[in-house]
């Protein structure tokens, strides 16, 4: 987005406020107007730029218009403003494709401030908040009928802004999520700003470099995934899903995992996408030990790297300690034949699921089998099951290289069974997931 230099933003900001109005000049000297002009001139440059955040397929506008009069009207309502999120609109690549495609695009979050400087009728008045607009009022002047003045002139600045930006959502296709526009009515937040007992244009600048007659307004414009057509939003805004699952003593929170009967079949969208072996206990090491490996024999099932058509799916991780990390990454890109499988089958979810051999396949694997060839028993005398009691995941969203969201925790699954286990329900371009 192209910023404006400091001489067009004052020009902006004083045809959408109305302080060339002619009650304005009448009131106002070629003084003030020089001071005026030096003071947000000192302020611009000061200021951090507007926060303009693209998440989750989303656009998170910040912006602030500074009122020069005690008046709160305006002509012409923000029109600069509605050009700003326009350009941002366009910018997104998913979101300018969803209206151009005739789907919504809505406004999700919106708050919204009025502010007032601590001045009425030629002299101080009590204020809510310093001049970092954040730290309490510490002054002592009692609040007054020309503070409630204020207060209103503050709530008559962020109504008007709010209208003027209503009224032209139409025309630019964006819609209000449903009771936001009440609510936002309901929470405007005023605050009289301590400006050193002076209007904005005549403030101590070197003690409060912050103007008090501001208007700040804060939203979230997102696409709405349209039914039966999913694929298609989640590919405008990711290209790339990187996984990573297994186990991390270092990430437990007082879970233990030590275990040679943990290998699990893990699907996204019922889509078979690897093995993995997150055995970590005597056999996995090749420890000798009493009741367990008395054999010295290591466990290798399924710890190398796999051809994953295009994909990439990396050999395991393991520190071959006993209890120790064992871990899986693996890449999936758009265009593969597992990416089109798993979207096929999207829904706007990526539902992720493990399923552990069972005692069959343990049957098979002479190895595992702790109570003699073909019995498949633990020397604790159970019927061997894959078993674990957590496993991490770690999955980043990317879209054109750069990563999007990222979203981890632990699943709460554990027990012995063959049976598929929902570990996470993920929705895809946000940071929306359940662990299970």
């Amino acid at each position: 987005m192209k910023k404006q230099n400091l001489a067009e933003e004052l020009y902006r900001m004083r045809k959408l406020m109305n302080f060339d109005s002619k009650e304005f000049n009448e009131n106002t000297t070629s003084l003030d107007r020089l001071v005026e002009s030096k003071i947000l001139t000192k302020m611009l440059n000061e200021e951090e730029e507007d926060t303009n955040t693209v998440v989750d397929d989303c656009i998170t506008i910040k912006h602030t218009g500074s009122f020069a009069a005690e008046k709160s009207d305006s002509s012409k309502p923000f029109e600069d403003f509605i050009t700003k999120m326009k350009t941002e609109i366009n910018e997104n690549e998913s979101l300018k494709t969803t209206i151009e495609e005739g789907g919504d695009v809505f406004i999700t979050k919106l708050k919204i401030m009025g502010g007032a400087s601590n001045y009425y009728n030629k002299k101080e008045t009590a204020a809510d908040l310093e001049n970092d607009y954040t730290t309490p009022y510490a002054g002592s002047v009692e609040k007054d009928s020309g503070y409630k003045a204020n207060i209103g002139y503050a709530k008559s600045r962020a109504e008007n802004l709010l209208s003027a930006m209503v009224s032209k959502l139409p025309e630019m296709s964006i819609k209000l999520k449903d009771g936001l526009l009440e609510d936002a009515k309901n929470n405007i937040v005023t605050k009289v700003i301590n400006t050193g007992g002076k209007n904005d244009h005549k403030r101590p600048t070197e003690t409060h470099k912050n103007p008090g007659q501001i208007v700040k307004i804060e939203m979230e414009i997102c696409q709405k995934i349209k039914e039966g057509d999913t694929t298609t939003q989640i590919e405008n805004c990711i290209d790339e899903l990187r996984f990573k699952i297994g186990y991390i003593p270092t990430e437990t929170k007082g879970r233990s995992h030590g275990c040679d009967f943990a290998v699990f079949d893990i699907t996204i969208n019922d889509v078979y996408i690897r093995t993995i072996n997150l055995n970590n206990a005597y056999y996995d090491t090749g420890t000798k030990a009493s009741n367990t490996n008395s054999n010295n024999i290591k466990i290798t099932d399924f710890t190398g790297s796999i051809d994953s058509g295009g994909n990439i799916f990396s050999a395991r991780e393991t520190d071959n300690k006993v209890k120790g990390q064992r871990m899986y990454g693996f890449t999936i890109y758009k265009g593969t034949t597992l990416w089109n499988q798993i979207m096929d089958a999207a829904d706007n979810k990526l539902l992720i699921k493990y399923q552990g051999k069972g005692n069959a396949w343990y049957k098979e694997k002479d190895i595992y089998a702790i109570g003699g060839t073909g019995a498949a028993i633990d020397y604790q005398g159970n019927k061997i099951e894959s078993h674990t009691s957590a496993v991490w995941m770690d999955i980043q969203q990317f879209k054109n290289g750069k990563e999007i969201v990222q979203v981890k925790g632990w699943t709460k699954a554990e027990g012995r069974s063959d049976a598929a286990v929902e570990i996470a329900d993920l929705t895809p371009c946000t940071k929306s997931i359940e662990i299970k």
